[in-house]
């Protein structure tokens, strides 16, 4: 009887150790598995996958007798990838708005810490003698105010208004001037918002062009 026993003791331990053998090997394969997806996303650069696979060949690492010091450099490695790719997305996402902003009638003033932008000056120009706006015109300043100036709305902005000096009076000038600066401020008015707005009236003058006449018909925001 005793034989028996410690026969049967023998067979049972041998088949706990190759239980134990067993066990550790499907580990072993699963998590080599595991590291070979993860070693290939990181070869094509999708981080956050391989964080994923390196994370799940750790897990398994750590339940066997496995140096799983490679493993945590990998993921401190894609950690540090992944934040620096984070980083180039803020820079990418900041000149995105720069070139935003160009397209709708301003430049873009860099702060450290924020992205400003300042509209440059839009010019809305008119018939010699007339003070009436088109259609296209009036969308035009829309587009500049709903844009560009609701951008800044804490500026202080001035509309100045112009008539070339060749034709009629000084006081045609100021009178046709006035009612072009009104025209402009009338459309800015109606889209609401409650800008810091001055006005200036040149009258006659050949101050934007000594050469063409016709680009001193002009009101100038800004």
């Amino acid at each position: 009887m005793k034989r028996i026993v410690i026969i049967l003791s023998l067979f049972l331990g041998s088949s706990i150790v190759l239980r134990a053998q067993v066990i550790r090997g499907a580990q072993s394969s699963e998590g080599a598995e595991y590291e070979r997806i993860a070693d290939e996303a990181y070869k094509n650069n999708n981080m956050s996958r391989a964080a994923i696979y390196y994370r799940k060949a750790l897990v398994i690492a750590k339940g066997t007798v496995v140096d799983v010091t490679p493993y945590n450099n990998r993921i401190n490695d894609l950690n540090r990838a992944l934040n620096a790719a984070n980083d180039r997305i803020r820079m990418l996402t900041a000149d995105l708005d720069a070139e935003k902003a160009k397209s709708k009638g301003g430049k873009t003033v860099y702060v450290p810490g924020e992205t400003k932008v300042v509209p440059s000056p839009f010019a809305i120009y008119f018939m010699s003698g007339k003070a009436t706006l088109t259609n296209q015109q009036k969308n035009s300043i829309k587009y500049f105010v709903e844009t560009a100036m609701a951008a800044n709305p804490d500026l202080v902005y001035e509309v100045i208004g112009a008539h070339n000096s060749a034709e009629g009076s000084a006081a045609t000038h100021a009178r046709l001037v006035q009612m072009r600066v009104d025209a402009v401020l009338n459309v800015i008015r109606s889209c609401g918002g409650n800008y810091k707005i001055s006005e200036k009236n040149l009258g006659g003058t050949d101050e934007f062009s000594r050469t063409d006449k016709s680009l001193n018909d002009v009101v100038v925001i800004k």
